[in-house]
């Protein structure tokens, strides 16, 4: 197929493979998931490190996930039994009660013949009932169920699909009778207004009254589009507004607010308050008072409030003004005053408290940490609870005793295995771009290894959305160094590792910015000799998939082998995808000449030349992914298929049961993790993992 984009023709010879509904394409796509398989059984020590991976999950017998704690001291979390692998519902009393069993998914519904799994919980605030997402199959989206904790009765059912991953999940009004979330009408990919036209909705749940609050059917007055998202913020039970934000994937939302007492009378009455042009990344409302963390004259943000009641958003009290070096990446409220992280490069992470008499201090940390999360009870308590990561040290939550100034362990909530910080060596290094800019660079591996150019390397990169990779052991950062390789993660421009400006380095017109930063960093490390290019492996999930594929394409005698997962691989087309219209607040939209050039350079579909030595590939996609269409994925192999020379493999798997690689199945997880190492060290010549005839 030709098409013509602003005097430029394109082909396309595949477009066909966009009908997921063919036959020959369904065929086509299994086939290649028979080659790949065969693949990875001929590698014999597939198994032994899949194996490997499943016993270290399963020597852990429980998993605790998901931990909320009410006003009350009701603790509610997700328990996963290794052996079980899906999640079940827990309550206890109080962190040291009696622990009571509330829902199993595997007893709902069971003449369905369906596996559903919980995929979000959300108590009320006194711990009287809970809303439950309950998905089919490890889809993303949901139906809401509302349980009484104490009969364990389903007292509310609704068949109205929710997307609690993407959407804000479900948030209960002040007395605990009802329930916000946002409707997604049409979930099924293949129909016209997919994910179009979503409804910020209320749920009274003892008459099943549904009101639509907050939609562009709803407010004609706000200019809403069919792809964007309208969500519902109702975060402190005291407070007499509701905020609903125009949300999509761009991080700045126009912003709105009305009174309760408006929405229970059904009056339409939202009002503005930010602008996408005011930066806002976060806000808390407070009574009659916002506060809230922007960029706005802050590129690494400040944090400022401001009454609701007279808002001044172009001059507000600056709380805490913005780091030169260090970026504000979130805050919490107590009645102690206000909590926040700043970080440094995107590794870096320190807690600070801005006491309510204006003194500013920063809080010692029981252990270094590269990346901080926060959680509380309420603005009018002190309880807190932070949750640090790090490259070498697991996810461990503490609660912080403001009392005495310690840190005391919570044991309900530690999902990584822990890696003594004495085997692993990290290195943070910057290094410097095309165009002179320095890139964080993080470089993880363990004791012994040596920098003479013999050790596989693995490397990551995102770029997108303002997200930052955040520092965390992981199960493939664990067990890749432990068959010694360094794993190194590139924090390139169009993630948020470095503000706001960082984010708009690698943005549409600037996205090339995003797999240049990748390229000076495998230069950089094979330069030093972590690694040589027949040895290093790169690595790029969803978004990722631009940077990595096209540093991939436009230098691919650096590269042994690349990993693509879910990735975003045919921007071109990407706009007329499901969930495609969202993605042009990032990437852009072909109908902008401007914007159709920066889409056609970022397109490693359109960027494959005939004839030339790419090396070998591993994509994998979900057939149901809900974000990046599955067809991006098949397409790109297709092509790569045929114009790459090397002779190295190009496999190909899509998994027909899963989405964008958010499954509650965590073994299923494990074992394509197990899989992208034996990958990964087949094609860096390891010895164990050469195929077998």
């Amino acid at each position: 197929m030709v098409e013509e984009y602003h005097n430029m023709m394109i082909t396309d010879p595949y477009r066909y493979l966009e009908n997921l509904k063919d036959s020959s394409v369904v065929d086509w796509i299994k086939n290649n998931n028979i080659i790949t398989d065969n693949y990875f059984k001929k590698i014999g020590s597939t198994e032994k490190i899949i194996n490997k991976i499943l016993k270290s999950y399963e020597n852990k017998e429980v998993r605790i996930s998901s931990t909320i704690i009410t006003d009350n001291d009701q603790y509610f979390y997700l328990k996963t039994n290794t052996k079980e692998n899906f999640s079940k519902l827990f309550y206890k009393n109080r962190k040291d009660g009696k622990e009571t069993l509330i829902f199993d998914p595997s007893s709902y519904k069971i003449n369905d013949g369906v596996k559903y799994r919980i995929n979000h919980i959300s108590p009320c605030w006194n711990g009287e009932k809970i809303a439950i997402g309950i998905t089919k199959n490890d889809r993303e989206f949901s139906d809401v169920i509302v349980i009484n904790v104490q009969s364990k009765k389903i007292v509310f059912e609704t068949n109205k699909k929710s997307w609690p991953g993407a959407l804000g999940g479900v948030k209960w009004n002040a007395d605990c009778n009802g329930i916000y979330y946002t409707h997604v009408p049409i979930t099924n990919k293949s129909k016209k207004g997919y994910l179009f036209n979503t409804k910020a909705t209320y749920f009274d749940i003892e008459n099943g009254e549904e009101i639509v609050l907050f939609s562009k059917s709803n407010n004609p007055d706000i200019p809403f589009k069919e792809e964007d998202f309208p969500l519902l913020y109702f975060d402190y039970r005291e407070n007499k507004h509701i905020i609903g934000t125009v949300a999509g994937v761009a991080k700045y939302r126009d912003t709105y607010i009305s009174s309760i007492e408006s929405i229970s009378k059904k009056k339409n009455d939202w009002k503005p308050l930010f602008k996408v042009s005011d930066k806002v990344r976060r806000f808390f409302l407070l009574g009659d008072e916002l506060v809230y963390l922007t960029a706005k004259n802050a590129s690494n943000f400040k944090i400022c409030k401001t009454s609701i009641t007279n808002p001044n958003i172009k001059n507000p009290e600056i709380l805490v003004s913005e780091y030169t070096n260090e970026i504000i990446t979130g805050f919490a409220i107590t009645k102690d005053g206000i909590y926040f992280v700043k970080v440094k490069n995107g590794v870096e992470a320190k807690l600070m408290l801005l006491e309510n008499n204006g003194a500013l201090r920063q809080i010692e940390l029981p252990t270094k940490a590269g990346n901080i999360d926060l959680q509380t009870k309420s603005p009018t308590k002190s309880d807190l609870w932070v949750t640090l990561q790090g490259w070498s040290n697991s996810s461990t939550k503490y609660f912080y005793n403001s009392r005495n100034q310690s840190f005391e362990s919570e044991s309900l909530e530690s999902d990584v295995i822990k890696r003594g910080e004495n085997e692993t060596i990290v290195e943070e290094v910057l290094v410097q771009s095309h165009d002179g800019k320095e890139i964080p660079l993080s470089i993880i591996y363990k004791q012994g290894f040596k920098k003479d150019g013999t050790c596989p390397l693995f490397i990551t990169a995102y770029g997108a959305y303002g997200r930052s990779i955040k520092p965390r052991s992981t199960t493939l950062v664990s067990n890749w160094i432990d068959e010694g390789g360094a794993y190194a993660v590139a924090h390139v421009r169009g993630g948020g590792e470095k503000g706001y400006e960082w984010h708009t380095g690698g943005l549409k017109l600037t996205k090339a910015n995003s797999w240049k930063d990748l390229i000076s960093c495998v230069k950089y490390l094979q330069k030093h000799k972590y690694t040589k290019p027949k040895k290093t492996v790169a690595w790029g999930a969803s978004a990722g998939g631009i940077t990595v594929g096209r540093a991939v394409l436009e230098e691919p005698s650096l590269f042994s082998a690349a990993v693509i997962t879910s990735g975003i691989l045919n921007t071109l087309r990407s706009e007329f995808a499901p969930n495609g219209k969202n993605n042009v607040k990032e990437f852009g939209t072909v109908k902008n000449p401007e914007q159709f050039k920066s889409l056609l350079a970022m397109d490693s579909y359109q960027n494959l030349q005939k004839n030339t030595p790419y090396p070998a590939f591993l994509v994998t996609t979900g057939f149901n992914d809900a974000r990046v269409a599955s067809w991006q994925s098949t397409k790109f192999v297709a092509r790569l298929k045929e114009y790459s020379n090397s002779n190295k493999p190009i496999l190909f798997s899509v998994d027909f049961e899963s989405g964008h690689g958010r499954e509650n199945s965590r073994r299923k997880i494990l074992t394509r993790i197990a899989k992208r190492i034996a990958f990964a060290l087949w094609q860096t010549g390891h010895p164990d993992y050469q195929p077998k005839e």
